[in-house]
């Protein structure tokens, strides 16, 4: 089974991952794994979600771009 990092950049400011995540939510995307840095702005997100293809290719109203990892 392959698994698909999907990476977002947002800025670091109180609600920024919480207005990201609220997209995924209601595209019924789950997260299953998040990992993220503080130290730079924008924050570098990474997260291993349920449907990468829908997260990435979607028309999802991201706020920042989506940019699958390599």
């Amino acid at each position: 089974m392959s698994i698909t990092q999907v990476s977002i950049a947002v800025d670091n400011t109180p609600g920024s991952l919480y207005r990201a995540t609220s997209i995924l939510e209601k595209e019924q995307i789950n997260i299953k794994a998040i990992m993220a840095s503080s130290g730079l702005n924008p924050v570098q997100v990474h997260m291993i979600v349920d449907d990468p293809d829908r997260a990435v290719n979607g028309s999802l109203p991201w706020p920042p771009p989506i940019i699958p990892a390599a």
